[in-house]
């Protein structure tokens, strides 16, 4: 059905918690089956976070691929049920096991594999990903970025070279810009500014988590972080291959209210680039 890629430019941006948020959401919305499939090429957190056996999952799903090919039904024998009740194919934690898994499995991706399914990839940071082939067949590409100056110049660079249709921009931390002003100067499609909210994110990487679909929806309405994510996915639905629609309002779009009166203009911080 479709893939949508959760990345960042550089590390440490909260990409783990922003995927997990998308497949979860997705799945308690109905549709396509959800498989969150962790492709980080510096080592997985879903082993420890959910406490899953290491043998499987990724180094599994690759070692069975190189024999008989990959396909949808091969992603969903080596998804596990997550205690958040996301399928996913977890990563190994150590970086070598990782990282020689996703070269094995880098020239094997293909476009039709996800035909009957939506996939969730989290691939780390892009400077560094062994899932290159992965983010060039993505119909959606979200990347977690911090909200300073810099860090949002960085992932205005990494926009630059993706390629996919559709590129979300999902801010952590605190932003002194504007959504508006971010979608028009990184030249995204969208953008979230995910609230600090430390509880949904331990919900998310799974403490206490909501085991059915009216939990989630209870949570993602009680909780800031795990509303703001569900909603970016929602927004996101209508670029999907088999749920393209015109948006009846383009202009309506609720954007959050901006933060600050900010520093220097984005536009100004991000001339660089064009240079």
């Amino acid at each position: 059905m479709a893939l949508v890629v959760v990345g960042s430019a550089k590390g440490g941006t909260a990409a783990t918690t922003v995927a997990l948020g998308l497949a979860g959401a997705a799945a308690v919305r109905g549709g396509p089956e959800v498989v969150l499939l962790e492709a980080d090429s510096s080592g997985g957190d879903l082993e420890l976070d959910f406490d899953v056996p290491a043998a499987s999952g990724l180094v599994a799903l690759a070692a069975a691929a190189r024999r008989g090919g990959m396909t949808s039904v091969l992603l969903r024998a080596h998804a596990q049920l997550l205690s958040s009740g996301v399928r996913a194919v977890h990563a190994p934690v150590a970086f070598g096991q990782a990282r020689t898994a996703l070269e094995a499995l880098e020239p094997l991706w293909r476009a039709d594999q996800f035909e009957d399914l939506l996939v969730v990839a989290d691939v780390g940071a892009l400077t560094t990903s062994r899932a290159t082939e992965l983010v060039s067949l993505a119909d959606v590409v979200v990347l977690a970025s911090g909200g300073s100056r810099v860090q949002l110049t960085h992932t205005a660079d990494a926009i630059g070279v993706i390629l996919a249709p559709t590129v979300a921009v999902a801010v952590t931390g605190e932003c002194a810009y504007g959504p508006e002003e971010i979608v028009a100067h990184l030249d995204a499609t969208d953008c979230a500014l995910l609230p600090h909210d430390p509880l949904s994110a331990a919900v998310l990487r799974g403490a206490r988590v909501p085991k059915r679909a009216g939990q989630w929806r209870r949570a993602a309405a009680r909780f800031p972080l795990l509303h703001a994510v569900s909603e970016l996915g929602t927004r996101l639905e209508s670029h999907l291959p088999a749920s393209k629609v015109p948006d009846p309002d383009p202009a309506g779009t609720a954007w959050p209210a901006r933060t600050g009166a900010g520093p220097e203009p984005l536009a100004s911080a991000l001339a660089a680039l064009e240079h």
